[in-house]
């Protein structure tokens, strides 16, 4: 459970599981997305986005949170790229999201109305 001003949060690894489940299913019919995610995941890691999880620390006991992720194909001049897309606004068993829980920083978009006045 990860604690976020006293409110309490259960990765739910699981439903992570389940989706990782369904990406390699996809990953297995098709091979260029496979490659292409890959090719993704080792960009992130070297740039350290993120870090690779040894399997023996996948069910620690420590507080810790899995983003569920997935590709999706989007177009482009070149032709379609990977694009990977991950889900911190996925609902859990409990029924509430990483979003949810985590501290929402500044705005940093003026608002709407103040940018259409200037027209």
């Amino acid at each position: 459970m990860l604690d976020f001003g006293g409110r309490r949060y259960r990765a739910d690894l699981a439903a992570t599981a389940g989706s990782l489940d369904t990406l390699h299913r996809r990953m297995t019919r098709c091979p260029r997305f496979a490659q292409e995610y890959r090719s993704f995941m080792k960009t992130y890691i070297e740039l350290g986005h993120m870090t690779e999880i040894p399997r023996h620390q996948i069910e620690c006991r420590h507080p810790a949170y899995y983003i569920p992720h997935h590709g999706i194909w989007q177009a482009s001049d070149h032709g379609p790229r990977l694009r990977v897309v991950f889900d911190a606004s996925r609902l859990t068993s409990s029924g509430v999201s990483l979003n949810d829980v985590m501290c929402r920083g500044p705005k940093l978009q003026r608002d709407i109305w103040l940018v259409l006045l200037r027209w």
